[in-house]
């Protein structure tokens, strides 16, 4: 570095003391000046702004007021069209500053428009600008200033101006007026502005547009210029820097800015002349000043330099040169100063030797302590970082002995063995064996007198000063000797209460350990005790978290295992399961569940799954609300079970689910989420779909079989009534040979059989429609037991089997049931068993069963075939022998089973081909009290009883030979008959003749009979009658239907004779004349009846039906014997209601 004499100092102070506060001065005036240079120039500009914005606001609101106050004092709103036109054009005329003026009405239609510039030809187009501040203002109802534009022709600055005209009476807007107004004074204005050099005043629009300058080429060319309000200094109109004052101008929705500038350059121009005349006093000022400082600066600096020569001789080491005083000033009592600074120099050198012996001694003692604290500063590293016991414990002797430079240094642990044994574990230093030796305990012994034992003993340390008199180290002093030891101290190594040893230091000096220094090594000891402690302990949790990290392990496998289980189970289930977590959100989202929505689990909140997820209502078209939602309700709290839901695929196609779900809840009942199954049921719904359509399309066929049957019914029955009906009255004649008596029979024994196979036909029809009922009444069961025995005891005697009825003791006698059902089923079974065996007998038990009866029907014949017994119970089916027999229709067993079922039994069979068969079943049958007996009139009708009156009986048939039949009957005891064909004429004659019985068919063309029925019985007199349904339909469950019409009761086609005047009688209360019985040869009761005089044919058949226990054939062919042999007829009538079929079978074969 350079040196600078004090003389050259003193110059160069000199200068700046005269030339520093001048430049100041200056510096401050020169700035001072340039701001308030910068400040005139902005507030000029400032200025002329807003003079030009004052002059321009007015100029543009003198405009609209022109308008508004001519308006308004013009009563305009009120004038009439001539009075409007006028005052637009005094307007127009007085005020050279509008061009245009014109006037729309409310109904949006130009009704006046005035130029000061063209002509208004028809046809003219109104100007754009004009149209849009029409509607403008039509939206707003405010006045209206439209941007500023130019004319096409002239390049002239233009602005439209529009208000509203209100009506005063209802504030609403009549019209509006619209004028176009010259902007060129607003340029004149600017023009004639008083402007200094570098300045310009110009009128920028709302688009940043010049619309006003003194240069017109600059507005015609659309200049267009950003300014920052903001700021004083920026770019101006032509690019220059120049200083920019802004004013805004708003005129009604449009605002214009007035912009003054002047050039930078220009402004500061006087600025930067005094800036120079400045500098220019500055540098004569320095020059001044170096001139005057030099000679001032030597006179200055003379005795200074003499002093300093004094002090390098001094600084050599002449202490005893002094400086020479010449002055008798500052300088001068500074080198007196100076001389005695010198003397005192020199006795405090001799002083400063002595101190600098005693800090050697007192420097030594410091770095044995400085030792110590490092090495207790690296004996709390090592233990803070040692991971291993035995390292910590060679760490902290090798610490010691090197660092504090000891001898020897070495631990042993206080064992807790029967000798109490200090073993050494650690050492560092020179021992040459010695710690083999030592043989050190802790109790109290001689070999444990010593510091060792003594420390760990007493726990605080223990010192030997000096090995050679100390009479307590007489067992090791020897040993220490030899090696060197002179001094040693122990320190007790423990932690807390837990005593762990000893820290054991041997010195080559005596008196060795100071003050200091032996307290940093109790620190150590003891710091080396936490850190056995702290290894023990870490020890024992490492053990610890090992045995933890196993069960952890462990567990965790077990429960990676079970969850993988879980998410296997789940993948693979075929329901879909969504849940979610306690915050609502969607936590899973299974493989069901993401192929039935095709997209995968997003966590997403309630209010957005329905939409994300497009789950729809059950009509498959609503979109889910949120609280509908099954997740969303089971996560409210609500239970899931079953809801139907739609979910659209994201590919396209609907699945139809059922959700079932809850709430899920820890062990504390708190909520953690909500889970939710979901069963796929399209194909369910669909089979469903199917199901119903299969069954709409079976409940159609069943109703078309119905139908079918009903009209074969119909159809059969009605010619069937007509053929059996004739035969009968033909059976009256007793002008008939044998021969034709014969062949009557045969029409009458081929006419039931067929009404017979008809009857079998429709029974099945019945039971496969359900309209087959039971109905409960009470009946003997000992009674209906005994008569079926004694009808089958006949036939089989006849075919030489026995047959046995085994009764149990407790069987109630009278009970609750379906007497007729349950004795058609029993003989269906017995008469089965008749017919296929041929050896041995049969056998009919009856027993009770719980709580029900129980029938059993077995026989020895020839068995069925399992191949065939699932079979057996099906309509139309039969057995190979039943194919060979050649006789039934097979639907016995089908009519038998379904009996069975509706009597609340179920029939099972038991049989092995060659065996025979058993037949059983059990039906409850509740005890009740005993039946009242009912006695009916079985004589035939001849004639009506001479008090009784006329009667009036009405036959409404289509088919001629059953009306004409029943009328013959009717006709041929007394009965006043008449006869239509159809229920329009029935309603006529009944009108007319007012029958008092009437026999209605219910089937008749033009009108049926239920309609004429309903018809009559709202006629007057129409409840009195007494109407009959004649129907030829097989379902007698119509009945409901025909009384609901109107009906009494009805009759079955075909009609016999008896059941017709019965009818009659039961509801008229007609008196008849009936045959005298008294005069039979027989009775019910005579054994010895002969038939002989019966033809020989209806001795056959009577004898069949009583050999097959057919009642409905053997009253068949006993009708038709009634006709010639009353008195036979009623007998035999007798024993066919008494079931007494043997006795017939008897009378016939004698």
């Amino acid at each position: 570095m350079t040196r600078i004499r004090i003389r050259h100092r003193l110059l160069i102070a000199f200068i700046e003391l005269a030339t520093i506060p001048l430049l100041l001065a200056g510096g401050i005036m020169g700035w001072l000046t340039y701001q308030q240079s910068i400040d005139e120039a902005y507030a000029r500009q400032l200025e002329l702004t807003r003079r030009v914005a004052v002059q321009t606001q007015s100029f543009l609101q003198h405009f609209q007021f022109i308008l508004e106050s001519s308006v308004r004092l013009s009563n305009f709103a009120t004038a009439d069209k001539n009075r409007r036109e006028a005052i637009l054009a005094t307007i127009l005329a007085e005020r050279d500053s509008f061009r245009e003026i014109a006037y729309m009405s409310g109904h949006k239609q130009f009704e006046i428009h005035h130029s000061n510039i063209r002509l208004l030809l028809p046809g003219y187009n109104h100007s754009p600008v004009m149209n849009e501040a029409f509607q403008a203002i039509i939206l707003s109802q405010q006045a209206f200033q439209s941007y500023v534009y130019f004319d096409e022709q002239n390049n002239e600055p233009l602005m439209m101006i529009a208000i509203p005209i209100i009506e005063p009476r209802s504030g609403n807007m009549s019209g509006i007026i619209v004028a176009e107004v010259r902007l060129k004074p607003i340029w004149n204005m600017i023009a004639e502005l008083n402007l200094a050099q570098g300045e310009d005043v110009y009128l920028l629009d709302d688009m940043n547009k010049v619309i006003a300058h003194r240069n017109p080429s600059i507005v015609l060319r659309e200049t267009q210029l950003a300014v920052n309000p903001h700021l004083q200094r920026q770019s101006g109109l032509h690019g220059q820097d120049a200083f920019m004052a802004i004013t805004t101008v708003q005129f009604g929705q449009r605002s214009f800015q007035v912009v003054a500038e002047r050039e930078t350059r220009v402004a500061l121009h006087s600025v930067i002349n005094d800036l120079i005349i400045s500098v220019v006093v500055v540098v004569f000022t320095l020059l001044g000043a170096y001139m005057l400082g030099i000679p001032i600066a030597r006179h200055i600096s003379r005795p200074i330099v003499a002093v300093s020569a004094t002090a390098r001789e001094i600084r050599d080491g002449n202490l005893k040169c002094r400086a020479v005083v010449e002055n008798d000033d500052e300088i001068g009592d500074m080198a007196h100063a100076f001389n005695d600074m010198a003397e005192r120099l020199q006795q405090s050198l001799e002083q400063l030797q002595e101190e600098v012996k005693q800090r050697k001694k007192t420097q030594s003692d410091l770095e044995q302590l400085n030792r110590a604290y490092f090495a207790l500063s690296m004996g709390n590293r090592a233990v803070a970082r040692a991971d291993d016991e035995q390292l910590l414990l060679q760490e902290a002797c090798r610490i010691v002995k090197e660092d504090c430079g000891y001898r020897l240094v070495w631990i042993g642990l206080a064992e807790q063995d029967e000798n109490k044994t200090v073993r050494p574990v650690a050492e560092a230093g020179y021992s040459d064996h010695y710690l083999d030796t030592v043989n050190i305990t802790w109790s109290d012994s001689v070999r444990g007198r010593g510091p060792t034992g003594t420390a760990i003993r007493e726990r605080h340390a223990m010192f030997t000063r000096n090995i050679l008199n100390n009479p307590d180290y007489a067992p090791w002093r020897e040993q220490a000797l030899q090696r060197g030891y002179a001094s040693s101290a122990a320190f007790p190594i423990q932690a807390g209460n837990q005593m762990l040893g000893a820290l054991n230091v041997y010195a080559t000096e005596a008196n060795a350990f100071a003050k200091e220094e032996s307290q940093l090594l109790i620190e150590l000891a003891e710091n080396i005790g936490f850190g056995i402690l702290r290894l023990r302990t870490q020890q024992e949790l490492d053990q610890h978290r090992q045995h933890l990290s196993e069960l952890v392990t462990q567990r965790t496998s077990e429960l990676q295992h079970q969850q993988r289980f879980l998410q296997a189970v789940l993948e693979n289930i075929a329901d879909g399961i969504v849940a979610c977590d306690e915050r609502g959100m969607l936590s899973l989202f299974n493989r069901a569940t993401r192929e039935i929505h095709g997209i995968t689990q997003e966590k997403l909140p309630p209010e957005q799954w329905a939409k994300h997820y497009h789950l729809l209502q059950a009509d498959a078209k609503t979109l889910m609300p949120q609280e509908d939602i099954p997740l969303f309700r089971a996560f409210q709290g609500h239970k899931v079970h079953n809801q139907e839901m739609v979910i659209e695929h994201v590919n396209g196609g609907q699945r139809i689910l059922v959700a079932s779900g809850q709430t899920i809840l820890d062990e504390h009942r708190v909520k953690i989420g909500a889970v939710v199954s979901m069963h796929d049921i399209t194909e369910q719904k669909l089979a469903e779909t199917a199901l119903l359509k299969a069954k709409e399309a079976a409940e159609a066929a069943n109703r078309a079989k119905s139908i079918f049957v009903a009209n074969m019914s119909h159809e059969l029955r009605t010619p069937l009534n007509a053929i059996l009906g004739f035969a009968q009255l033909l059976q009256h004649d007793t002008q008939l040979t044998d021969e034709h008596q014969r062949q009557l029979e045969t029409i009458n024994h081929s006419g039931q059989h067929l009404l017979s196979l008809i009857n079998d036909i429709l029974e099945i029809s019945r039971i496969e429609t359900g309209r087959v009922h039971i109905q409960q009444e009470s009946f003997d069961l000992n009674n209906t037991i005994h008569s079926i025995e004694e009808m089958i005891q006949v036939r089989t005697k006849s075919k030489g089997l026995f047959f046995n009825v085994e009764l149990a003791d407790d069987l109630p006698r009278h009970v609750l049931g379906d007497a007729p059902h349950l004795k058609q089923v029993l003989i269906n079974l017995l008469g089965n068993a008749l017919k296929y065996t041929e050896q041995g007998g049969i056998y009919l038990q009856v027993f009770p069963e719980k709580q029900a009866i129980a029938f059993a029907v077995q026989d020895t014949g020839p068995g069925i075939a399992k191949v065939d017994q699932p079979y057996l119970f099906q309509a139309f089916y039969q057995t190979e022998h039943g194919i060979a027999k050649g006789d039934g229709t097979g639907l016995g067993l089908a009519i038998s089973q379904e009996f069975i079922h509706l009597m609340g039994g179920e029939i099972k069979i038991n049989s092995e081909l060659g065996q025979g068969c058993c037949f059983h079943f059990a039906i409850p049958l509740p005890v009740t009290e005993a039946p009242t007996a009912v006695l009916e009139q079985t004589r035939r009708v001849i004639g009506l009883s001479p008090e009784q009156s006329e009667v009036r009986v009405l036959v409404a048939e289509d088919h001629p030979d059953n009306r004409e039949l029943l009328v013959t009957l009717l006709s041929r005891v007394g009965l006043q008959t008449q006869s239509v064909e159809n229920g329009a004429q029935a309603i006529e004659i009944f009108q007319t003749w007012h029958p008092q019985f009437i026999w209605m068919d219910m089937n008749m063309p033009v009108m049926d009979g239920y309609e004429a029925t309903r018809c009559i019985r709202a006629l007057p007199d129409g409840q009195e009658v007494i109407i009959v349904a004649l129907t030829a339909s097989a379902f007698t469950e119509e009945r409901t239907d025909i009384l609901a019409a109107g009906c009494d009761e009805l009759v079955t086609k075909p009609v016999m004779e008896a059941r017709l005047f019965q009818m009659i009688y039961k509801l008229l209360d007609v008196q008849f004349l009936y045959e005298d019985i008294q005069t039979a040869p027989v009775s019910v009761s005579n054994n010895e009846m002969h038939l002989d005089k019966l033809p020989e044919t209806l001795r056959t058949e009577l004898e069949t039906a009583a050999l097959n226990l057919d009642d409905e054939a053997a009253r068949d062919v006993v009708n038709r014997i009634h006709a010639n042999y009353p008195e036979i007829a009623d007998a035999l009538t007798a024993w066919v209601d008494a079931y007494h079929f043997e006795k017939i079978i008897a009378a016939c074969q004698r």
